[in-house]
């Protein structure tokens, strides 16, 4: 598989929250390389979820297409913001989705506001604080950062 193939019967899926803290930061940072590879011209790639992510027996990374609307549940959960209302979308929304994306993989398999809210995924839409997993240690500032509402407040890009 090239880094640009997704394969659906090796995406990760759930086995990004078993990854270690160091496989994970690793498996981020090339995740980051691949979806600035696959952006758009507005520098937008999508599709960044735990079922639409392939890694091959080398180590390659796919990412299968995104979406702009009409998602599924899992691509849902890791929308930003900005898309999830108004349909605009540029590298800062991929840069909530990685974040969320290392959320999940640090809390074993949860999203922010999970068991505290009864419609988390409304709740991260509308704008309710979310910190970062207690065991994030240093990695907490950035997740914080990559998943704050407002895409003027994050990251600007994957790098």
């Amino acid at each position: 598989m090239s880094e640009r193939t997704f394969e659906p019967a090796k995406a990760l899926g759930k086995r990004i929250a078993e990854m270690d803290r160091q496989e994970l930061c690793r498996f981020v940072i090339a995740l980051c390389g691949v979806v600035s590879e696959e952006a758009d011209e507005n520098g937008y790639c999508g599709g960044v979820f735990p079922g639409n992510i392939s890694r091959d027996e080398d180590g390659a990374i796919g990412i299968g297409p995104g979406a702009l609307s009409d998602w599924g549940s899992e691509e849902l959960q890791y929308v930003a913001p900005e898309l999830y209302w108004d349909g605009d979308c540029g590298p800062a929304s991929d840069v909530y989705s990685l974040g969320l994306l290392l959320w999940y993989g640090l809390s074993g398999g949860r999203l922010p506001l999970e068991g505290e809210s009864p419609a988390a995924q409304l709740s991260r839409m509308s704008g309710k604080s979310m910190s970062a997993p207690k065991n994030a240690g240093r990695l907490g500032e950035i997740i914080e950062k990559a998943i704050r509402f407002s895409e003027n407040e994050r990251y600007q890009n994957v790098e």
